[in-house]
């Protein structure tokens, strides 16, 4: 009787257990995704660089946005987004981000209803880490309620946001967004957010502000790389280049590399994004 009701406590036990919403994130997680944007073109210049993204061994893929040139329709996100990623479409998904030449077309109408289920901005999570796409176009109330609530709920140890307008940039054609800098960044830093990825400017730099990292990463196959101005006194290395970035998270450790056009790497750099 007594070895009855201890197996029957227990099975009770795993029931409650089962009902309940609990999420378990492991620090020994691993996992390996590629980040790159303002890419479609449909010129040599985004087709060379996409022989080398299609062969990543990588779980998934962030777009920092403009997917479609010179404005996103249905027929252009097949033609330079779809077709051109087929490989690595088939076996790893590509998380978008919604950039200024996506809205200039139809306001977004198309990349909505591309990316069904999307919306303009979403979050999910991978492992360890809770990642947020947003939508910097248009930084109104109801995406800023929402990232706050999103980003107080997450358990997360590793947080990692995307969009299109760097908030820091010392690309002399648009340089950072001051829109971004004070609506984004201050819940960015609130709620310790680890890495920060846009694009829009057509290179590669990484800024450090204190945390989070900002990565700029729009050298995915526009018809140009941009200059840079003058570096900001936080800017810590710059590539006017074609170019995608590589990220490799192995417990609190993320590790990121630049892969330039011609497959060489670039700017390898580890950082400590969670406690042990």
């Amino acid at each position: 009787m007594k070895s009855l009701k201890i197996v029957t406590t227990a099975v009770l036990l795993l029931l409650i257990l089962a009902t309940l919403s609990i999420t378990y994130y492991r620090q020994t997680s691993s996992l390996s995704f590629i980040v790159f944007g303002d890419s479609g073109t449909g010129n040599d210049h985004q087709k060379n660089l996409a022989n080398l993204i299609n062969v990543e061994e990588a779980s998934f893929a962030l777009h920092t946005g403009d997917i479609a040139y010179p404005c996103g329709t249905s027929e252009r996100y097949v033609e330079k987004f779809e077709k051109i990623y087929s490989d690595l479409l088939e076996r790893a998904p590509i998380y978008p981000s919604p950039g200024n030449h996506d809205y200039k077309c139809d306001s977004l109408a198309s990349y909505l209803n591309y990316f069904e289920g999307k919306g303009r901005f979403y979050s999910f999570d991978v492992e360890n880490a809770h990642f947020i796409s947003l939508d910097s176009n248009i930084v109104d109330e109801e995406q800023l309620n929402w990232l706050e609530e999103d980003l107080s709920k997450s358990e997360a140890p590793i947080k990692v946001a995307f969009f299109h307008h760097p908030p820091y940039s010392s690309g002399s054609l648009h340089g950072g967004s001051v829109t971004v800098q004070e609506n984004l960044v201050p819940l960015f830093e609130k709620y310790g957010v680890d890495l920060v990825f846009s694009g829009h400017e057509h290179n590669y730099e990484r800024i450090e502000v204190g945390d989070p990292v900002y990565i700029v990463t729009g050298g995915g196959g526009g018809n140009s790389v941009y200059p840079f101005g003058e570096p900001l006194p936080y800017s810590k290395t710059r590539l006017q280049e074609y170019h995608f970035v590589r990220v490799f998270i192995e417990g609190c450790e993320a590790n990121l590399a630049v892969v330039r056009a011609n497959g060489e790497l670039f700017d390898q750099v580890t950082y400590k994004v969670c406690e042990d």
